[in-house]
């Protein structure tokens, strides 16, 4: 019921910016929506790492059952996606 409630309110303060963003802040200053592009574009390289590292974490567990564990090139190849992301996050914050 708590991380509902924390759900819900993120869900409406991001409701809101985007709102912000796409109806008054377009008239008020013209390159406030190539800001917000720019910002969630870099936001999304950043935390696609993040993400993929404890997706990975997670699957990795002793919680998951052998069974539905990955096999080793599985393993390879998520070593290797995460190590593409993070050149690739490191790339966009450089430019």
């Amino acid at each position: 019921k708590k991380a509902y409630n924390g759900t819900l309110l993120i869900l409406i303060a991001c409701s809101f910016s985007l709102m912000y963003f796409t109806v008054y802040a377009p008239n008020s200053h013209p390159k406030a929506f190539k800001n917000l592009v720019d910002f969630t574009t870099t936001f999304s390289f950043v935390v696609a790492p993040v993400i993929a590292i404890l997706n990975f974490r997670l699957v990795q567990n002793k919680f998951v059952g052998e069974q539905a564990k990955p096999g080793k090139l599985m393993t390879l190849i998520s070593y290797l996606g995460i190590a593409f992301l993070v050149i690739f996050s490191v790339f966009k914050l450089l430019i």
